[in-house]
């Protein structure tokens, strides 16, 4: 998909934002009768749609492990992925399992994340120790929540064990740990 705004000035921002649903009825009709009216913009956001689904494939597929947004969030479930959320508080853990319809597990994390000048989230487990690192993640949802979405196939393939969840961050060049979460996983659970 091309960055640079088409001949008439709309940039693929606008598109992208027009097909999340995240423009103001008023903007999302300016873009719409501009697509249109543009062959350009039009080919772009079939492009959009063409990249969302595979985003949704690969969820499927179990090859996503990722920090998300609302918007994608709720993008994802208006495709027709079967979402569920967990919210564990700090310091204590949470039981959890994945049902066989699930396509998609998310962890809403909530804590007081500003200040830090890089965030890095770990996944451990007593069993297998590190499963997963992400470092720098983005604060996406202004420094009080981290929504992080894993496959639910990916899920499915571990057996029950405690999950902790970690997240730490730089402040004044010192890392430290800023809140530390627990899933009791129960792993995948038949009906």
């Amino acid at each position: 998909m091309i960055a640079e705004p088409c001949a008439e000035g709309q940039s693929s921002a606008e598109l992208l934002d027009y097909w999340l649903g995240d423009l103001q009825q008023h903007s999302a009709e300016v873009v719409e009768a501009h697509v249109f009216a543009c062959a350009e913009c039009a080919a772009r956001l079939a492009d959009i749609s063409e990249l969302a689904t595979g985003i949704a494939d690969a969820v499927r597929g179990s090859r996503i492990h990722s920090v998300i947004t609302h918007a994608v969030l709720n993008t994802l479930s208006r495709d027709g992925l079967h979402i569920r959320t967990y919210t564990p508080e700090a310091g204590r853990v949470m039981p959890c399992a994945v049902w066989p319809e699930d396509d998609l597990i998310v962890t809403q994390l909530k804590g007081d994340f500003t200040g830090y000048d890089e965030l890095t989230l770990v996944l451990e487990a007593d069993a297998f120790g590190e499963l997963n690192r992400e470092p720098d993640i983005p604060l996406i949802s202004g420094g009080h929540e981290i929504l992080t979405a894993v496959s639910a196939a990916q899920l499915r393939q571990l057996p029950s064990m405690r999950i902790r969840i970690i997240v730490s961050g730089k402040r004044g060049g010192r890392e430290e740990v800023v809140a530390e979460y627990g899933l009791e996983h129960a792993g995948a659970v038949g009906r």
